[in-house]
């Protein structure tokens, strides 16, 4: 991955295109995943250019500060609750409860990126004093995040589809965009 690599994020739906809210949220985790990378790189980029480096941060501030919080609000606003009007085992709804556990440990560990991403972005001749907490934390971030993603797209998600119609995961995607929630 070269370090300003950037996928275009594909959740926003053109006019004639229509996706259920299980594609866009993993679409959401292409973009999470990209982003991720990055930062777990940050820390390792001794060779790139003040520039680079600043333009880096300034996506990962992007990424994490809009689209993460974005990302979380479909699932525990949207996805999840509509989850809980059906009959779930306990296993289930302790799972939801530990990704719900985790998507508040991914905002923390975004929580002490941002100002580093923020003061990288802001003076990136910091960089060398700046590199150690990047990687350190970056890393963190990455494998909570490839554990997170993982528990949604085997279990999360396919319990939405087994549970909800193509029409109605239809309706939510619709609902999420327009920024109202399902009824409940």
């Amino acid at each position: 991955m070269t370090l300003l690599a950037h996928s275009t994020s594909t959740a926003e739906q053109s006019p004639g295109e229509k996706k259920d809210i299980l594609q866009v949220l993993l679409e959401g985790h292409e973009e999470l995943q990209s982003c991720t990378a990055l930062a777990a790189q940050l820390g390792q980029l001794q060779d790139a250019s003040p520039p680079a480096l600043s333009s880096a941060a300034s996506r990962l501030i992007h990424c994490f500060k809009l689209g993460m919080p974005a990302h979380i609000e479909n699932e525990d606003r949207g996805l999840v609750p509509l989850l809980f009007t059906t009959s779930l085992s306990q296993d289930l709804i302790q799972l939801l409860w530990v990704m719900g556990r985790q998507h508040e440990e991914l905002e923390r560990l975004v929580d002490r990126l941002v100002p580093l991403w923020t003061a990288l972005r802001d003076t990136p001749e910091r960089y060398a004093e700046l590199a150690g907490p990047l990687a350190r934390t970056g890393r963190q971030l990455q494998a909570l995040m490839e554990e997170h993603l993982s528990l949604e797209e085997q279990t999360l998600y396919p319990l939405a589809r087994s549970r909800f119609s193509p029409a109605r995961l239809m309706e939510l995607a619709q609902e999420l965009a327009h920024g109202r929630r399902p009824p409940s």
